[in-house]
C-alpha cells in the first residue's frame, strides 16, 4: 500500500512601505523596505497552521534584514537609536542559535527512540527464530545506550554551544556598534535588558563582551 502525504510551508508578504532607520546590521541610517510576512504550514495545500505574522525591515544599504520594531524615539539620541537597531537584529540571531540546539537534541531522542524501537523488533523476531536476530537485538540496544549517554553530554555542553554560535555572529557587528557611538558592551547590555532582551543582555554580559569598550579618542 502506498501513501502520498502533501506538506509543507507556504510563505506571503504584504508590502507596507518603506521607512528611515539604523540598520542593525551595517548600522548605518538607511532607507528601509517595510514588510510583512507571514508563514503558514499546509496539508494537501490546505492551511492548517499558522506561523503567526511578523514585520519586517530590509536595508536598502546592506540588504540585512532585521524585525521593524515600533517604539518610540522621538526623544531618544542618535546613538541609542543606533544601539536599539543592533539590539533588534540580534535578538533573533541569539534565538537562531537556541533552536539549531533544540532541533539537534530533539534528533537525539528520536534517534534513541528509533533504535529502542528497532531494538524491541529484532527481540520479538529472536523469540521467533532464535540465532542472529538476538544479536542484532543487543547492538541496537547498546547503540541506543551510546545515544543516551551523547544526548546527557550535550545537554550538559548545550549552554557553552549557544554562547559560541551565538559570540560568532554578533561579535564583529557590536565592535562596529561600540565604535560607531562610544558606549561600553555593559552598557549595550543595560540597555539590552531595559527594552526587554533579558536573555540577549545575559549574553552580552559575558567576559569576552564586557572587556570590550570605547576606543580612546
Amino acid at each position: 500500500m502506498f501513501f502520498l502525504l502533501v506538506q509543507g510551508r507556504r510563505t506571503r508578504g504584504r508590502a507596507l512601505g518603506q521607512r528611515s532607520a539604523f540598520c542593525g546590521h551595517c548600522l548605518d541610517k538607511s532607507l528601509q523596505d517595510v514588510v510583512e510576512i507571514e508563514e503558514t504550514r499546509h496539508v494537501y495545500f490546505i492551511d492548517v497552521w499558522s506561523g503567526g505574522r511578523r514585520v519586517l525591515a530590509r536595508c536598502h544599504a546592506c540588504g540585512g534584514v532585521m524585525p521593524a520594531v515600533r517604539r518610540d524615539e522621538s526623544s531618544a539620541s542618535e546613538s541609542t537609536q543606533c544601539i536599539d537597531a543592533f539590539l533588534d537584529a540580534s535578538a533573533p540571531e541569539l534565538l537562531r542559535a537556541g533552536k539549531g540546539n533544540a532541533v539537534t537534541a530533539l534528533g537525539s531522542v528520536l534517534g534513541f527512540a528509533g533504535f529502542v524501537a528497532l531494538g524491541a523488533v529484532a527481540m520479538e523476531l529472536g523469540d521467533l527464530q532464535p540465532g542472529y536476530p538476538v544479536g542484532i537485538a543487543l547492538f541496537l540496544a547498546a547503540l541506543a545506550l551510546v545515544v543516551v549517554l551523547v544526548r546527557a553530554s550535550y545537554a550538559r555542553a548545550q549552554p557553552a554551544v549557544v554562547r559560541a554560535v551565538f559570540a560568532a555572529v554578533i561579535e564583529a557587528r557590536l565592535r562596529n556598534a561600540i565604535a560607531r557611538t562610544g558606549e561600553s558592551a555593559a552598557r549595550i547590555a543595560e540597555r539590552a535588558r531595559a527594552i526587554g532582551y533579558a536573555d540577549l543582555a545575559a549574553q552580552l554580559d559575558a567576559p569576552r563582551f564586557r572587556a570590550l569598550s570605547a576606543p580612546a579618542a
